[in-house]
């Protein structure tokens, strides 16, 4: 039984978990083009044959192929995933920069041009959305860190008995 164009793209990617769930694979490509959208869903959803795209796209089955390697790939990169959870804290600038740059694939020449801002201003921008994603991925992995040690909230020292001098004092854990 030959793969699916999705299992392949699943064994290439080092099987990203975006791509082995629908519901993720559905909400990051929320994030592309309206044509980026129905491309995947057909592809990797809906497990159209590549030949019978083509045919309606009116191009090669490898150029579907590779349309749709680099739409995954895209999805994949820790700057796609990061921008889009990243995106209610963005102002409309970055907001435009994210949607047009990260998540449509446009350069940084054609970004600039379409926003008529400088393309040292859409550097700026993605600079700053760095900046964000960053962040965030800091506090998620300390997040992660502190929960796997069971240090969500401040301990309470239990070695004093009830009514004591340190009732209710919380410490820090270790």
């Amino acid at each position: 039984m030959p793969r699916t164009l999705r299992h392949s793209l699943l064994v290439r990617f080092d099987y990203p978990p975006f791509l082995a769930d629908d519901g993720l694979l559905e909400s990051r490509a929320g994030f592309l083009a309206q044509t980026d959208q129905d491309l995947i869903h057909a592809a990797l959803i809906a497990h159209q044959p590549v030949m019978a795209m083509a045919r309606m796209l009116g191009v090669t089955p490898r150029q579907v192929r590779h349309r749709v390697e680099r739409l995954v790939e895209r999805m994949n990169s820790p700057v796609f995933a990061g921008s889009a959870h990243a995106m209610h804290l963005l102002n409309r600038l970055q907001t435009q920069v994210a949607k047009t740059h990260i998540f449509e694939g446009r350069s940084l020449r054609r970004t600039a041009q379409e926003m008529s801002v400088s393309v040292e201003t859409v550097r700026r921008v993605l600079a700053e959305i760095a900046g964000l994603v960053g962040i965030m991925e800091g506090l998620r992995r300390r997040y992660a860190v502190l929960s796997a040690k069971g240090r969500l909230l401040p301990e309470v020292d239990q070695s004093h008995a009830p009514g004591g001098r340190d009732r209710g004092r919380s410490i820090r854990a270790g």
